[in-house]
């Protein structure tokens, strides 16, 4: 039972008077809390503004911080967090899923975003990358390759299958991947008067030459009368199907128109061969 010190002499009760070191508490700082046998407590005091500490643990049936009342209760559940609860100023601890789902939470829909990529699980953003973001193959693959071609013969259109060509590194990409950087090489042999080529990719041209008698800068002479046409380009790929999560394959088209002055001049004529061949160098993401 509690003790009241009225009507004791001090030489009594001094074994439990706490003091200050018997002296008056220093203007700044904090003193040591000792009993009248020189037992030092855990608290150390100070004046008015000038705090006090605890060595050890404090415990209280409540602990405000200025106007926030700290968590009393402990849900016993792992990873909680400290949030505001419904009653200002009052803290409380809460799954962070609840916070995530709760009517106040970010409407946050699962799903991948671009410019810059961001993922979202749950409601909450997984991983961010940069965009856009470029891959360039260590060895350029060939998706159709050089190949030469007889007067007036255009092949069948090339098939490249995007999302599952063996031929193609990490096929896997090609799904987030949304161009790729291809070189496309257009070369002839013009022995007679005229020539045109054109590559065309899911009914985009891509890569078009014209020889005519006068052979401009732009085409490099191979050997006697040979010139070749070479760019590199960004390419849209086709866009990924909702339905099967799969990009659709890509037509490339090649078609050549070669002329003679003299349509029955065949040895002259045979000498206008042409060849295409075009490279994937990288993707865009």
């Amino acid at each position: 039972m509690p003790q009241a010190l009225t009507n004791t002499n001090i030489s009594t009760t001094y074994k439990g008077v706490l003091h200050t070191n018997g002296t008056t508490i220093p203007p700044s700082g904090q003193e040591i809390v000792s009993d009248g046998v020189g037992a030092v407590s855990a608290l150390s005091v100070g004046r008015l503004n000038q705090g006090a500490t605890v060595s050890g643990a404090l415990s209280a049936t409540d602990v405000y911080a200025g106007q926030l009342r700290m968590p009393t209760v402990d849900n016993n559940i792992e990873n909680q967090v400290v949030c505001r609860s419904a009653v200002p100023g009052v803290l409380v601890l809460k799954n962070i899923a609840d916070l995530i789902t709760g009517e106040n939470a970010p409407n946050l829909t699962t799903g991948v975003y671009y410019n810059p990529k961001i993922t979202v699980q749950d409601g909450v953003i997984i991983n961010i990358e940069s965009r856009p973001a470029v891959e360039m193959l260590a060895t350029p693959q060939v998706l159709i390759p050089y190949t030469i071609y007889d007067p007036g013969v255009s092949p069948s259109p090339f098939i490249i299958n995007w999302s599952t060509a063996n031929s193609i590194p990490r096929p896997g990409y090609t799904v987030d991947a949304r161009y790729a950087i291809i070189t496309v090489k257009l070369a002839i042999r013009s022995n007679w008067r005229a020539f045109d080529a054109t590559l065309s990719m899911d009914g985009e041209i891509i890569g078009s030459t014209i020889i005519a008698t006068n052979i401009t800068s732009e085409y490099k002479l191979l050997d006697e009368n040979v010139y070749s046409y070479m760019n590199q380009l960004i390419v849209k790929l086709p866009a990924v199907s909702t339905v099967t999560s799969a990009r659709p394959d890509s037509s490339f088209v090649y078609t050549s128109t070669i002329q003679a002055d003299n349509e029955n001049d065949l040895e002259k004529r045979g000498l206008n061969n042409h060849s295409v061949e075009v490279k994937l160098n990288g993707w865009i993401f």
